[in-house]
């Protein structure tokens, strides 16, 4: 939440997206928890027969206990109501009109007023590396992504090229055992890369289904670039790897060595091979799907840079605060949302210069604002909300298929364990079937468990981005009325002619956001995925800013009652002053004829 005192009686709704989500990690957190609870209660009548085994279960069982709770935790956090603000969702710039906004940003007053000026958008920055240049070449809607389904792009194809190259050194060196064109025990040598291959191919999918939301969300993620020394270095040790091994292997006399003769047996006894193939396509059959989601993502959004714009100048008899009291006041408080202010990243700050004489002068002013961003419900097509739900299932039933493994091998794995004592290898495939199938089990449901969340993370927002400079000159004069002797009131009033230029620019924006997990769930930035422009809503404000100017009066007159009667009351007491002087002067021949110039003013000698 953009600030934490921004509560308010009218908030705006919003669906919560990952309600469903929520409810699948119930589900999978209760039967967790029902399993666990099995085991714990078992306990009492293993350890009857079997102290060890209880033990084992023991420690399971509280394991799978914290697990389950913890699983369960964060489905109901899910679907519990969003705490929702008045500032929410965050701010696309530093905002003015917020005291302590904690938004994170990715743009600035500048970047937006660049934006609207050269129809530009700079959410989408140009390729980086090879990898962004292959896919703006071939899949250039993916290239159009919010960040994080970019990083998570990114991220996927990157593991599935790499994946794809490592399938290739293997190849390559089991060309290069089958045809011999090295000696030695080849068929050693190949079990020995097989099983590098394994762990390398372990480490590029674990560092896919791990990373941190929060820099996944608001930075790009460099870990997934490829470079072309990454890709020399995986040749090359596809080449030398079985060439070194074999000829250092017979240089040191290895064969002839016993630990030869144990690896040796343990390889022949158990292969690796199987679980390298399931750890490679298995991971990228999964990814695929997420890639397919994140296409019809691309999908739904329109990629246009369009604004409304308006530049024009207006000769009006108004004065400049008068504009920018009409901008405040008038044309941006009439586009609030659900009366929430706008957000302000650019303060007007009107400046207005005058010379010595106050009879002309010059003003300006620039504010940029944008509207309360509105929900936008998602529109997605049956077969993507159905592809979505069905991989956080297979996620969390993959889950539950580890807790299973594991709780077997707490019942069985004291009696296994007795039973194979007496030969190492035999312990070590019956074992590390188990061991590498949790493996292989526990990257796959991290993948589509953790990608699956930021498709569901997504939200959308509409709102109006306005860009607003006004420029020009005034001159005053002076008007004055009632200025006769026989006016009982007088008027004078000072008229200021302006000439304006504004420069109006909005856009209605299209951004999104992610939604985060714990009570700041909409502190991560949001992006402006599109750009329309609003003809209508520009009629509006020009409309409104033209009723305002010539709704101003600019000589004072009596808009009271009261004040009428009072004036006319004055005026009624003149008239028979005037008239009772008239007479008097009439009367006196002696008194000089101009006195009725001054409306018996000037009498005779009398002191009255």
């Amino acid at each position: 939440m953009g600030n934490t005192n921004d509560w308010g009686s009218n908030l705006p709704k919003i669906d919560n997206p990952l309600k469903k989500l929520g409810y699948i990690k119930i589900l999978t957190g209760l039967i967790s928890l029902a399993l666990s609870v099995y085991v714990l209660v078992s306990i009492t009548w293993i350890t009857k027969t079997d102290m060890v085994s209880g033990w084992i279960c023991l420690v399971v069982g509280f394991g799978l206990l914290t697990y389950s709770v913890r699983e369960a935790w964060s489905g109901f956090y899910m679907t519990f109501r969003m705490p929702l603000g008045r500032t929410d969702p965050s701010s696309l710039a530093a905002n003015s009109s917020v005291v302590s906004d904690q938004s994170k940003c990715d743009y600035s007053a500048d970047i937006l007023s660049e934006m609207l000026n050269s129809r530009t958008n700079h959410t989408f920055r140009e390729p980086a590396n090879w990898l962004e240049n292959m896919f703006f070449t071939t899949l250039k809607p993916l290239y159009f992504l919010p960040l994080p389904f970019r990083n998570l792009a990114l991220k996927a194809s990157s593991a599935i090229i790499r994946t794809v190259i490592n399938l290739m050194c293997y190849l390559l060196a089991l060309f290069l055992c089958k045809t011999g064109l090295i000696t030695g025990d080849l068929d050693f040598v190949l079990a020995l890369y097989t099983w590098y291959l394994f762990l390398a191919m372990t480490g590029i999918w674990k560092s896919m289904r791990s990373y941190d939301y929060a820099s996944f969300y608001n930075s790009p993620d460099t870990s997934s670039y490829l470079t072309p020394g990454k890709l020399s270095i995986s040749i090359a040790i596809a080449v030398l790897v079985p060439v070194l091994a074999a000829t250092g292997f017979s240089f040191v006399n290895f064969y002839e060595m016993p630990v030869y003769q144990h690896i040796s047996a343990f390889i022949n006894s158990f292969s690796i091979t199987p679980w390298f193939l399931a750890m490679s396509f298995g991971n990228i059959a999964l990814t695929l799907p997420l890639l397919w989601l994140l296409w019809q993502r691309s999908r739904s959004y329109q990629v246009v840079t369009e604004v409304s714009e308006l530049r024009d100048n207006w000769q009006q008899s108004i004065h400049p605060d008068e504009l920018f009291i009409a901008i405040e006041n008038k044309i941006m408080a009439n586009r609030r949302y659900m009366e929430v202010p706008n957000r302000i990243y650019l303060d007007l700050n009107p400046n207005l210069y005058v010379d010595g004489n106050n009879a002309k002068g010059k003003f300006e002013g620039v504010t940029i604002q944008e509207t309360q961003p509105a929900y936008q419900k998602p529109v997605n097509s049956i077969v993507f909300n159905v592809v979505r739900f069905f991989a956080s299932v297979l996620g969390h039933l993959m889950k539950l298929g580890i807790a299973g493994i594991i709780v077997y091998l707490a019942y069985r794995g004291a009696a296994d364990v007795r039973e194979l004592s007496g030969s190492y290898q035999a312990l070590c495939n019956h074992f590390l079937p188990f061991v590498l199938g949790i493996l292989c089990l526990w990257i796959y449901s991290g993948i589509l468990d953790r990608a699956t969340y930021i498709i569901w993370a997504e939200m959308k927002f509409e709102s109006l981005l306005l860009y607003f400079r006004v420029n020009g000159t005034f001159t005053s004069s002076k008007i004055s009325t009632g200025m006769s002797v026989y006016d009982s009131t007088r008027s004078e009033n000072e008229l200021i002619r302006s000439s304006i230029s504004p420069w109006i620019i909005i856009s209605r924006i299209v951004s999104t956001t992610f939604l985060g997990f714990g009570p700041h769930r909409f502190n991560n930035k949001r992006y402006i995925m599109e750009m329309h422009k609003d003809e209508a809503e520009m009629d509006n404000i020009v409309r409104e800013f033209k009723e305002y100017m010539n709704s101003r009066e600019n000589i004072a007159g009596v808009a009271r009652e009261g004040d009428l009667r009072n004036a006319s009351d004055i005026l009624k007491m003149n008239r028979e002053s005037v008239a009772y002087n008239r007479d008097r002067i009439g009367n006196n021949s002696g008194a000089s004829g101009d006195a009725g110039l001054f409306g018996g003013i000037l009498t005779d000698n009398s002191q009255s």
